[in-house]
């Protein structure tokens, strides 16, 4: 079927109501491309609209201006966005962790040693270096020996020494807040980086934030869907869910002692419950000063933020409204206690405008257990996601460009999804950054990207007829790139 009569009305549409302005080059690349591309679906809102304008003008370049994707490919090919795991281990325990971190004996940290080596080799290459997680990076650690008998620990803070000391000049660090005793490690990065850093460099701090680690102190209990799956639902005893703002706010805005100092006045409670629940909210009110405390240590230094926030739609104590939320009325309150500091208010709203990500979360890992069906829901969606989106002809993957992907073990991924680290997913062979050295990951992506392109220019007419369509992904290419190279 062919809509882009409909497609290219919309697009009229939203130009004559000004929500759109016309840039006659995109008009004319558009039209040109939809002599040969006859799109599947109609488009409902502007993201639809959006992708269409995306995939035209790829397939236009790609057919009539080549050059321009083979100078984006060649610039890109010496200069990349890294996203590099450190380690596997973690030590909050996350009820919808994907990756299953934790500390046991089977996580691990990569070797200083062979970390220093690899960064000698990536400094010249590097765009943007983002520590990502698998685990946390607040408890990467690691020993050296610097003379017979003499070990040395290493961690977080040794690793931004020495992305200081070979000039990397754009980083970003994801991770959750800190607890107390691993604060310190986050105040001495920001030391380091404030006394090593060059002038034009950039730190991007990722600020995970949601209500799944056990420090939160939220209580788990086991439910039953309506058709009896079983699952298990976080919960804080005595609160009604139409009660869970107005309590989170009173957490962020009244001391403990004021919150319960009339317990006594509730009917049919007993001291045992009054003791769980304050107990619980005392957990949760730390849990969130060390959010807090995370936020200002970064604002402090004049550090923009990008919040990384999950949540899921069922659950009023853990929903994205509910974090988002909280997470607006901590930058409230962090605000009004810290005027020196210069937060990022709007003008128009008065309100605090950081860069925010939202997203459920999924069946996959320790999530499965949050979610009623959850191990057969993880296959139904591994299957749809991967192999065949609903709702996109293809993942932006397909054009990343530039981009890499190495986790734990030094394996490159095709991407930072839940799902690229998923046993199904995962690459465990090709290439290692620490056994083979970071050329023989140039050369590997340098074969994938252009494998991309060539499929693209000789499919993209039959991939938007359909969606979903089995090529969604480009997982199967970067597989079979992949195993070309074995």
């Amino acid at each position: 079927m062919n809509n882009n009569s409909q497609i290219l009305g919309y697009w009229e549409k939203q130009v004559s109501s000004n929500k759109l302005v016309v840039d006659e080059n995109i008009k004319k690349k558009v039209e040109t491309s939809m002599k040969f591309l006859k799109f599947g679906y109609p488009v409902r809102n502007d993201d639809d609209l959006t992708e269409i304008f995306e995939l035209c003008i790829f397939y236009d370049d790609l057919m009539n201006n080549p050059e321009v994707i083979t100078k984006k490919f060649i610039k890109n090919s010496n200069n990349f966005n890294i996203s590099i795991s450190l380690t596997d281990r973690c030590g909050y325990n996350c009820h919808h962790c994907s990756t299953d971190s934790s500390l046991i004996r089977d996580k691990n940290s990569i070797s200083f040693k062979i970390l220093n080596k690899a960064f000698i080799e990536m400094a010249p290459h590097t765009r943007i270096l983002y520590i990502s997680c698998e685990g946390d990076p607040f408890f990467y650690e690691s020993s050296l020996e610097i003379e017979k008998n003499t070990v040395e620990k290493k961690n977080i803070v040794d690793v931004i020494k020495l992305l200081m000391y070979y000039k990397f000049k754009n980083i970003s660090i994801q991770s959750l807040a800190p607890p107390s005793n691993k604060f310190h490690l986050l105040e001495e990065l920001l030391n380091i980086i404030d006394q090593e850093k060059d002038e034009g460099f950039l730190l991007l701090p990722q600020i995970s934030f949601n209500l799944y680690p056990l420090r939160a102190g939220l209580e788990v209990r086991n439910k039953f869907d309506e058709n009896g799956h079983e699952f298990k639902e976080l919960y804080i005893p005595l609160i009604k869910k139409n009660e869970v703002k107005n309590y989170y706010l009173r957490l962020i805005n009244e001391p403990i002692e004021k919150i319960f100092s009339n317990v006594n006045d509730i009917d049919n409670v007993t001291l045992e419950e009054l003791k769980k629940l304050k107990n619980i909210s005392s957990k949760l009110v730390q849990y969130l000063d060390d959010v807090k405390k995370t936020i200002l240590a970064y604002a402090s230094r004049n550090h923009l933020i990008h919040f990384e926030i999950r949540g899921e739609d069922i659950n009023e104590f853990t929903t994205l409204e509910t974090i988002d939320f909280i997470l607006n009325k901590l930058l409230e309150r962090l605000a009004m206690e810290h005027p020196e500091v210069n937060f990022p208010i709007c003008n128009e709203c008065n309100k605090i405008h950081y860069e925010i990500n939202f997203a459920q979360i999924v069946p996959i890992g320790r999530a499965v257990n949050l979610i009623s069906d959850g191990v057969n829901k993880e296959k139904i969606y591994f299957e749809k996601h991967v192999k065949m989106n609903p709702h996109n002809y293809l993942c932006d993957n397909w054009t990343s460009w530039g981009s890499m992907v190495i986790d734990t073990q030094g394996y490159p991924q095709l991407c930072y999804s839940n799902l690229a680290l998923t046993p199904q997913a995962r690459t465990t062979e090709g290439p290692n950054i620490y056994h083979d050295g970071f050329e023989s990951i140039i050369e590997f992506y340098d074969r994938v990207w252009k494998d991309r392109i060539n499929f693209l220019k000789e499919n993209m007419i039959d991939l938007v007829k359909e969606r979903p369509n089995s090529h969604y992904c480009p997982l199967k290419l970067f597989k079979k790139t992949l195993y070309n190279l074995i």
